[in-house]
């Protein structure tokens, strides 16, 4: 092995441990990421990134070269991706188009540039996709947004969610180590009694308020829906279940000490909750939605107020 190969290799193998401190932090991202290495080589990514160039992630390693992968544009002029870093400092560039096998994509790329001992090693490269954004500014982005978009408590509706719920099934057995997720259910407890008590609207007002609880309480790449009547939906992306449980019952208390004030009416509610994760070679949706169900109903058997697991 030549000396420039191992000073090389040497390079990636820093680059990947100043990347460490950012991993979990990557993991939560929406955007895709790139960690790329002095040498324009690709050292890890994440899904998105390789569906943004519509590869999968074994094959984008293996190939290396990330100059080799797509084109970059700023307008009209053809630009090479290491001319549009400043190894100096962290950067936001605004509308670069990518192309990738003949298809455009409108980008902005951040870099966070990693050194050791004032040598550049790499850079961490966030990509994120405007594309769809952009046309739907100009042609759907409010009717699709209203379609996905539950009325009352504006969370996701069932539809959303189950989009979100396949499209991150097939990520799962694309690459397993990197796309588990778990599926929460969720059920007010004795939610009839409260309209029957104080009121329709009043049920309404609980509902909203629910909805607020729990998305003020998890990370914006969380995906919180509601599923229908008094049953809301959670996705958890790149979350197991043991954590999926300790999260859910840090909702379960924050609902539990929640007082809602309609009409100078003061609500008490409790939810109970059925947890599950993606597991095995052949998880589908629709079974998965069948475990958190079976668990939602074991926790109200168990009396209610409970996260129970399946």
């Amino acid at each position: 092995m030549s000396i420039t190969k191992k000073i090389l290799i040497n390079h990636h193998d820093k680059l990947l441990e100043a990347f460490s401190g950012y991993r979990d932090f990557c993991r939560i991202l929406t955007d895709g990421y790139a960690l790329i290495a002095s040498d324009m080589t690709l050292i890890d990514c994440n899904q998105e990134f390789c569906r943004m160039l519509e590869g999968k992630k074994k094959r984008l390693l293996k190939e290396g070269q990330v100059s080799n992968m797509f084109e970059v544009f700023l307008g009209e002029k053809q630009v090479a991706l290491e001319d549009l870093l400043d190894i100096n400092k962290p950067q936001r560039v605004d509308q670069v188009t990518m192309c990738v096998n003949g298809n455009k994509l409108l980008v902005v790329i951040s870099y966070f540039p990693f050194f050791d001992n004032g040598i550049y090693l790499g850079s961490l490269a966030i990509f994120r996709n405007m594309t769809d954004e952009s046309i739907l500014q100009y042609k759907y982005k409010d009717k699709y947004l209203e379609a996905m978009t539950d009325p009352l408590t504006e969370l996701k509706n069932r539809s959303y969610f189950m989009q979100e719920l396949e499209r991150l099934t097939e990520l799962y057995f694309e690459d397993k180590q990197n796309n588990y997720f778990s599926v929460v259910l969720l059920d007010i407890d004795y939610f009839k009694k409260v309209n029957d008590t104080y009121g329709h609207q009043a049920g309404d007002a609980v509902l909203v308020e629910v909805a607020k609880s729990l998305r003020k309480n998890v990370f914006e790449s969380d995906i919180v829906g509601r599923y229908g009547g008094e049953e809301f939906v959670i996705l958890f992306p790149n979350v197991n279940l043991n954590d999926a449980m300790r999260i859910c019952e840090r909702l379960r208390r924050k609902l539990e000490s929640k007082t809602i004030t309609h009409d100078s009416k003061k609500i008490k509610i409790t939810a109970s909750f059925g947890v599950t994760q993606i597991s095995g070679n052949s998880d589908k949706a629709n079974l998965m939605l069948e475990r958190a169900d079976t668990a939602l109903y074991e926790a109200k058997d168990a009396g209610r107020n409970q996260v129970k697991s399946k």
